[in-house]
């Protein structure tokens, strides 16, 4: 609670709410724990602790503590690593970002991010999960690993139609000079694929990695705008529509397995062109004014302790409700609270 009430936390729902949902997710950020090689010897008492890694003595546990402590002294020290490469473009996972949240979308323009395993997965995946394991001219080679164990009534569809079309592009493998940029309206983006289906219609798909919780699947409207971008800012191709792809992992002996598929498919409609074009115009705003108004109810203690950027992040205590952008260094200043004397006495 010391930790927490320097952080800007006050006692109630909201936070027993994002203390639960945290702990979840602190083992992600381990990370954030680990120890360089020359620091740690076997004579070390704590050696038992840690499993070595590239060099680093990696934590075998980092829990809620571990992570809340990582990012009071990461805000103490101020020290967070500026962004080194700014785009000057609108990239469609600027929109996702924004999307998600307009303050994750300032800390992800502003600063580096520190590692997180999640999300480490999820890349990994990308490159080892090939919705296409090869193409060859105009042929493609379908990944069928375990095709059996995800492929149902509900997404056949999708895969068939996969089976009977063309790849035009390929993202994975394109590297920086697979990005698309739009000029027109300063937009760059770069997706998982591109197709163009028995009947020369063009189609993009877009695919996100979850790891199993056993609930129930949803797709996000910070994804699907995403693959709104896709669908209307290429201006290299005309895309008809897109899908988005929801593979869902989970782990066995230390290995990814993928065990459902979701796919839910985007046409050109006026309602996404809407969502699409009402969020474009609000990023633009955004990176103009360099500052938002945010309504505080909008900020959810489970979204926030899901949120990539929420070891950085300085505003899911509701203390402010202005943003600005670049995300003000001010923000990481601690609060006052009193330290307790349990800890005094160690």
């Amino acid at each position: 609670m010391y930790i927490l009430e320097r952080l800007g936390f006050s006692r109630g729902e909201d936070l027993d709410t994002y203390i639960t949902y945290l702990e979840k997710i602190a083992n992600n950020y381990k990370r954030l724990g680990a120890l360089k090689f020359e620091e740690l010897k076997d004579d070390n008492p704590r050696y038992k602790y840690y499993t070595l890694r590239d060099n680093y003595w990696m934590p075998d546990n980092f829990g809620l503590v571990d992570l809340l402590y990582a990012e009071y002294s990461y805000k103490r020290k101020y020290a967070f690593e500026d962004l080194a490469n700014k785009s000057k473009h609108i990239s469609a996972t600027d929109l996702a970002n924004y999307t998600y949240c307009p303050i994750g979308y300032s800390i992800s323009k502003s600063f580096a991010m520190p590692s997180n395993l999640l999300a480490e997965r999820g890349s990994d995946l990308h490159e080892q999960h090939r919705l296409i394991k090869k193409i060859k001219g105009n042929k493609t080679s379908f990944d069928v690993s375990n095709k059996n164990l995800y492929i149902n009534e509900k997404n056949k569809y999708f895969f068939d139609e996969i089976e009977l079309s063309e790849a035009v592009f390929y993202g994975h493998d394109a590297g920086e000079k697979g990005y698309f940029i739009n000029e027109e309206i300063n937009f760059i983006g770069q997706p998982d694929y591109i197709f163009k289906d028995k009947d020369g219609r063009l189609f993009v798909v877009e695919e996100k990695f979850k790891q199993i919780n056993y609930q129930s699947v949803y797709f996000s409207n910070n994804h699907k705008v995403q693959l709104a971008a896709y669908i209307y800012y290429l201006n290299q191709y005309k895309i008809e529509y897109g899908y988005l792809v929801y593979w869902i992992y989970n782990f066995y002996d230390g290995e990814s397995h993928i065990e459902e598929c979701y796919v839910l498919r985007v046409d050109r409609n006026q309602t996404v062109e809407i969502f699409l074009e009402t969020t474009f115009s609000e990023v633009q705003k955004f990176n103009i004014n360099k500052s938002k108004q945010i309504d505080l109810n909008t900020i959810k203690p489970k979204k926030c302790a899901n949120c990539v950027h929420t070891i950085i992040c300085s505003h899911k205590n509701k203390k402010r409700d202005l943003v600005s952008l670049p995300y003000d260094r001010s923000y990481f200043q601690l609060y006052p609270a009193q330290y307790p004397a349990i800890l005094s006495k160690q």
